[in-house]
């Protein structure tokens, strides 16, 4: 990241960020792109802020998280949206990024000790294949006795599932192909 932004301490945002490319893509590949330049942001390049350009966009094009079409007064809404709040719905102001790790390089893992709450996991599946993870919070003070997932697919939309107890300070969870899932607890 910035090294004089490291070296005074100041944050890093990154803001008024969109695609540009011109036609509207709703698609979960398009979702998934968006998970990863969120999860490069966060992990690597520090960034204590991440924000999309505009919440909506009337020109059929992939500026805006929804797409609105004011002569029908419709509107679409891409997986970027669901994807960007996977992050944003459960990583908030003052929640402070912990280590986290992956030994598999299409499973992005970006982890937070909240403002409120015990911990949350996002896990990003940019992938073809399942993965069945374990995820460790041994070394955290105060555990939780369970996590809840919430999971963006090519058919889901923030989904939330069954609650995960966590034994010993691990669960373990499937993550699918192309899927973001955060964890909360």
């Amino acid at each position: 990241p910035c090294n004089s932004c490291a070296q005074y301490n100041k944050p890093i945002w990154q803001t008024e960020d969109s695609n540009l490319d011109g036609r509207y893509n709703g698609s979960i590949d398009d979702g998934m792109t968006w998970s990863t330049e969120i999860y490069k942001a966060l992990n690597a390049g520090r960034f204590s802020a991440w924000f999309y350009w505009w919440v909506m966009t009337l020109n059929n094009d992939n500026q805006g998280l929804i797409n609105a079409t004011p002569a029908t007064d419709s509107f679409q809404v891409p997986k970027r949206l669901y994807v960007v709040g996977q992050f944003s719905r459960f990583i908030r102001p003052n929640s402070v990024l912990l280590l986290s790790t992956s030994s598999d390089s299409t499973l992005q893992v970006t982890a937070v000790r909240p403002a409120s709450g015990a911990v949350a996991v996002v896990l990003a599946n940019t992938g073809k294949t399942s993965h069945t993870v374990t995820v460790n919070l041994s070394g955290m003070s105060n555990l939780p006795a369970s996590v809840t997932p919430y999971r963006t697919s090519a058919s889901e939309n923030q989904a939330q599932l069954s609650a995960l107890g966590v034994f010993s300070g691990a669960f373990t969870i499937i993550v699918p192909a192309k899927s973001v899932v955060t964890v909360v607890g």
